[in-house]
């Protein structure tokens, strides 16, 4: 009787597996704050603010790259090979690129910002057919809306 007492508190008290769906939900909300910031950043760099235009870009690498480490940490591998899981994968190296082309080091890539931009919202749309509409902001890269 007290070892099924043991072994019912370690398997209550063992961590659970993650959900691979709320794992690339999160990772999709962290990737669309990242988009929002990295067009924040371009705004501010085409209005002359260039030091604003740094400090926003840096963080929308960093919130894209934070994206992309939670999608490699989803423990399922057939939703890695799944659709959904490569438009996200995709869309963050897109937002990565876009923020990298308003920070120095990267000159040979600045005015590409818009067109990464574009291509994230593509793999967005993607993503958005198969995770559920609270993984996303109302209207920002809803089907049929203009964005941000």
């Amino acid at each position: 009787m007290i070892l099924l007492v043991v072994v019912l508190a370690a398997t209550a008290c063992a961590p659970a597996e993650p959900d691979p769906t709320a794992q690339m939900c999160a990772a999709a909300a962290q990737l669309e704050g990242a988009r929002l910031i990295a067009a924040k950043a371009a705004v501010a760099d085409q209005s002359g603010a260039s030091a604003i235009s740094l400090r926003l870009a840096q963080q929308a690498r960093d919130a894209a790259q934070q994206s992309n480490a939670g999608l490699q940490a989803v423990a399922s591998d057939e939703l890695k090979h799944g659709e959904t899981w490569q438009a996200l994968l995709a869309a963050s190296g897109f937002v990565v690129q876009a923020a990298n082309a308003l920070l120095p080091g990267y000159e040979n890539t600045h005015g590409m910002t818009d067109a990464q931009l574009a291509s994230a919202d593509r793999q967005f749309a993607t993503a958005q057919k198969a995770l559920p509409p609270n993984c996303f902001l109302p209207g920002i890269n809803q089907p049929g809306s203009a964005g941000p």
